[in-house]
């Protein structure tokens, strides 16, 4: 994030955060990974994703919440410190996933104008929103270092930003991409066609890996993990999430993620955890080395994350469809305002960082009360703040 929020904030050398930022686990015809399947095929929700979506905004809330929230001693801070790092190897890039599976879709539906002007509604007016309204809260946070000194003017202009919703804005751009290569080839133009096919062999699966691997690590020589860029707070991780997108587009186009098998989920949770286990630390060994520059490390962390981000995309997507392809009251409420919970989060947080100012000192406390009830909050906000008006037809 713009505040400096983020696990590189707490490494040597960074400067500066990954906000994870999910989109709306809603109905089809809504932002980023949430289109309905073209007229040509059957209009069936996608609820194992919808669920998926929920899961992964709780654990943007909980991302957020750890760095926020953060114990005063050492043990709590290297913890939740090392819990961030893993979350953010790979919950952005299952979102990206998400939109980049329903986007054909959509361009299929709407053609290339109404889709455009959808996304323009759904993407830049809550940006907007977000930045106007809700933004300057955020430098109630302790940990944001935000001045807070002057009149209240000089107060709320100094504090502007886009923070997590940097998300919206680098789907924008991939959207646009999408678009253009529609316009241009037509692909998407005539209907989308999905044919199901078998997924990736593990070969291709392998070869996918090495190459995000390889890439991040080439980035990252320029561009170190935790240096900012045009208000994406860690811009060496947009290789794996114009990577993730590129997939998901492809996933739909062969149907994948209603074909995904059980064992490849099974191989994608091992794959993930033995690369944790090994890469992971081997990376941390070498401290500030592994954040880029051309450090070895740089590349045992990068090939970590690819490791992580695509066996996790396996094993989710077979866990849910599996196991939770249904919703309840209480699932559709969550989906549906899951985009929400996303704009509303950060000034939660805020607003609960001097709510519990007043706590003791103490390892995990503020954590163990602050994150549940951000995650509370947030999706209690959620459903008012979506009825009122027009708030629907953006959010």
């Amino acid at each position: 994030m713009t505040r400096g929020h983020g696990p590189a904030a707490r490494l040597p050398t960074a400067a500066g955060a990954s906000a994870a930022t999910p989109d709306a686990g809603r109905p089809p015809a809504h932002p980023p990974g949430r289109d309905a399947p073209d007229a040509a095929v059957p209009r069936t929700r996608l609820l194992f994703a919808d669920n998926a979506r929920v899961v992964l905004t709780v654990l943007v809330v909980l991302h957020h919440s750890a760095l926020s929230f953060g114990g005063p001693d050492a043990v709590s801070t290297g913890v939740l410190t090392l819990v961030t790092l893993i979350d953010q190897s790979f919950f952005m890039g299952l979102f990206f996933l998400l939109a980049g599976y329903f986007t054909p879709a959509s361009l299929a539906r709407k053609g290339v104008g109404g889709f455009l002007a959808d996304r323009f509604r759904r993407l830049l007016l809550p940006l907007a929103g977000y930045v106007v309204l809700l933004s300057p809260i955020t430098a109630l946070d302790a940990k944001s270092g935000a001045d807070l000194s002057g009149p209240l003017w000089r107060v709320y202009l100094a504090n502007l930003s886009v923070g997590a919703l940097w998300f919206l804005e680098v789907l924008l751009a991939f959207t646009l991409a999408a678009a253009a290569v529609s316009a241009a080839a037509g692909r998407w133009g005539r209907g989308a066609d999905p044919r199901r096919t078998a997924p990736p062999s593990f070969r291709a699966v392998a070869a996918f890996v090495g190459a995000l691997a390889l890439l991040t690590y080439l980035v990252r020589i320029g561009l170190p993990f935790g240096a900012g860029l045009l208000n994406v707070p860690t811009p060496s991780h947009l290789p794996q999430y114009l990577a993730m997108f590129a997939l998901g587009a492809l996933a739909y186009q062969r149907d994948w993620f209603r074909t995904v098998p059980a064992r490849a989920g099974t191989i994608g949770f091992a794959a993930a955890g033995a690369g944790t286990l090994l890469l992971f630390p081997v990376a941390l060994v070498a401290g500030p080395g592994m954040l880029g520059g051309g450090h070895w490390a740089s590349f045992v962390y990068a090939l970590w994350e690819a490791v992580m981000c695509v066996g996790m995309a396996f094993g989710v997507l077979a866990l849910f469809r599996r196991r939770f392809d249904r919703q309840g009251r209480l699932g559709r409420y969550l989906s549906g305002h899951a985009f929400t919970v996303f704009l509303l989060h950060l000034p939660v947080i805020a607003g609960l960082t001097v709510a519990l100012d007043a706590l003791p000192e103490a390892p995990f406390l503020a954590f163990a009360l602050g994150a549940p009830l951000a995650v509370a909050v947030s999706f209690a906000l959620a459903g008012p703040v979506r009825s009122l008006p027009l708030a629907r037809r953006v959010l």
